[in-house]
């Protein structure tokens, strides 16, 4: 995704570009020659302009390109009901991104991102708070997109004066996440789907024993470490066995609330995912679900 007054002028060169759509003030659509549809944003881009008017090249900060005619329809839409100041903090973060990831965004970005940006800031204003359930997940599978939405904080606290918690980190991270299109990514977003749907089933299980531990700690990471290899194995259909574990048998169905939530655990996976769990898995998962219920025992 092209940006900035350097692709604007790799663009058009010396050319006198006419404007086709005024969306407001501060952006306009032109043409290139190839009839695609370009967005350039800047300060007073669009102010007493009119189609066919020759576009200011020194006000264009930003450009952008929206293949999909839906696309800009949606655009033009989002900027009568966001702030120019949310759009432009957007951008800024997207095209920082683009640099950090090193890969190609799905336009769609450019529309999905101010729109949630908007949406977050109006509900930190109405104490409306939004907790991530992913948060752990995204922050150990998606560092680079987390961190990104660490610097889109940033961005929020120094523009608009509000620091927002790091759930929301979070949600703009997953942003970043889907507008990226390649296997792996794929992948991982399957990964992390079927370790929050183990991870709500055993937290409903066991309620407020669960909501009370440190999702800090290093038995707790253990946990979630573990049921992402379980995940992985259960979507690459390749299957676990660890004799380690099987003396452990008797021992561990003497914790009959743990090894029963992982029946329900590996039930829910064989019926979802047409996965048959053996029995090796099971008493492994009831293994880490005695460490992290029961600190003080030792299996």
């Amino acid at each position: 995704m092209e940006s900035s007054y350097g692709s604007f002028l790799f663009y058009f060169g010396g050319k006198q570009m006419k404007i086709s759509r005024v969306l407001n003030n501060s952006c306009v659509i032109v043409l290139d020659d190839n009839e695609k549809e370009l967005v350039l944003l800047g300060n007073g881009i669009g102010y007493a302009k009119r189609p066919k008017d020759t576009v200011d090249k020194t006000k264009v900060e930003k450009v952008f390109v929206l293949q999909e005619g839906q696309h800009v329809e949606r655009f033009a839409e989002l900027l009568e009901r966001v702030p120019d100041g949310i759009v432009d903090l957007a951008e800024e973060l997207i095209e920082m991104a683009h640099d950090w990831l090193g890969t190609e965004l799905d336009e769609s970005i450019h529309i999905s991102l101010p729109d949630h940006i908007a949406g977050a800031v109006d509900n930190y204003k109405n104490d409306v708070v939004l907790h991530n359930t992913l948060l752990l997940e995204i922050k150990k599978f998606y560092e680079k997109e987390y961190r990104i939405g660490e610097a889109g904080l940033n961005l929020i606290e120094e523009r608009l004066g509000i620091r927002m918690a790091e759930d929301e980190a979070g949600f703009i991270a997953m942003h970043f996440v889907n507008a990226q299109s390649n296997s792996e990514n794929d992948q991982t977003r399957a990964v992390i789907t079927l370790v929050d749907e183990m991870d709500r089933i055993i937290s409903q299980y066991f309620g407020k024993k669960m909501a009370a531990l440190d999702k800090n700690s290093l038995i707790y990471c253990r946990y979630m470490t573990h049921l992402k290899f379980f995940a992985q194995r259960v979507l690459t259909k390749t299957y676990f066995e660890e004799n380690d574990v099987k003396p452990l048998n008797l021992t561990l169905r003497k914790y009959k609330e743990e090894y029963a939530c992982s029946k329900k655990v590996c039930g829910f996976i064989e019926k979802k995912y047409n996965y048959e769990v053996n029995e090796d898995e099971v008493l492994y998962l009831t293994v880490h679900l005695v460490q992290i219920m029961n600190r003080k025992q030792q299996v």
